[in-house]
């Protein structure tokens, strides 16, 4: 299914982002990350973890303003989901978003 081929094709851009081959990895990395959002919407934890990835990639490229979006769009949804669960079950969400802000205030 595409989530499946979604998760292959983003290992495939994390790992030309290893090689130094990042025009390669952003190149995957956004087929999966579009793959995701059309199958599972904004707020799942997979395409969170998308967002999270091409935020990464933008801010190594120097691409500060585009890594703060994607970082911005991954925290969103880990607030969003931490809303909507129970509130034992919402906790397990804060450890991310207080990573996400503080990667957030670094690059800022």
């Amino acid at each position: 299914n595409g989530v499946n081929t979604s998760t292959i094709i983003c290992n495939i851009g994390i790992l030309y982002f290893y090689r130094g081959e990042l025009q390669l990895s952003e190149k995957f990395l956004h087929l999966s990350l579009q793959i995701k959002e059309e199958a599972q919407g904004a707020h799942h934890p997979d395409t969170i973890d998308s967002y999270t990835n091409f935020g990464y990639l933008a801010v190594y490229q120097g691409k500060i303003s585009e890594g703060q979006l994607y970082y911005n769009k991954a925290l969103d949804s880990l607030i969003y989901l931490s809303k909507q669960s129970n509130s034992s079950s919402g906790q397990i969400y804060l450890p991310m978003i207080l990573d996400i802000k503080n990667i957030l205030k670094l690059i800022s």
